[in-house]
């Protein structure tokens, strides 16, 4: 497959945004919600609550615009960054695991997550996407790990 695929192919979903702020702002109800209402709602601050929830929408929204994957012939490319822009070039030859993940969410939203395992780079997360092109895409990266294996060098020792 000499294809390359990105998110024009496979679209990180908007609904990306919606699930990552509602996952966020309800994960302040138990903790942190009180001393929220208790520090500025009831001290008329709330604009600073609601400027908080302002910022939380414009930076999940920049992380969106900012994101970007291709899956090509040697590499999964990713590049995002809203200051500070990064673009990795991940060689398949290294990727340990390749899965689809989907929490609650997720579930909810009706997303889902491609998460690869890379020793190098870490875990690697495409997020937002439908579960069926993440799980397409898990299959054309496990294709990818077949034809490009790690190259055996020797260490010398």
């Amino acid at each position: 497959m000499n294809d390359v695929i990105t998110e024009k192919n496979c679209p990180i979903q908007g609904r990306w945004i919606l699930e990552s702020i509602t996952r966020r702002v309800v994960g302040l109800f138990p903790s942190r919600w009180e001393l929220l209402r208790e520090t500025f709602v009831e001290n008329g601050w709330a604009w600073v609550v609601y400027g908080l929830l302002t910022l939380l929408i414009v930076n999940e929204a920049l992380q969106r615009v900012t994101f970007h994957y291709s899956v090509e012939d040697q590499f999964l490319t990713l590049r995002q960054g809203v200051l500070a822009r990064q673009q990795s070039q991940i060689p398949y030859g290294g990727i340990q695991d390749v899965f689809v993940a989907q929490g609650l969410w997720d579930r909810i939203f009706g997303l889902a997550t491609l998460t690869i395992e890379h020793a190098p780079y870490g875990t690697i997360d495409v997020p937002g996407l439908t579960k069926p092109h993440a799980e397409m895409l898990r299959e054309i990266v496990l294709q990818k790990m077949k034809e490009n294996p790690l190259e055996n060098t020797q260490s010398g020792l």
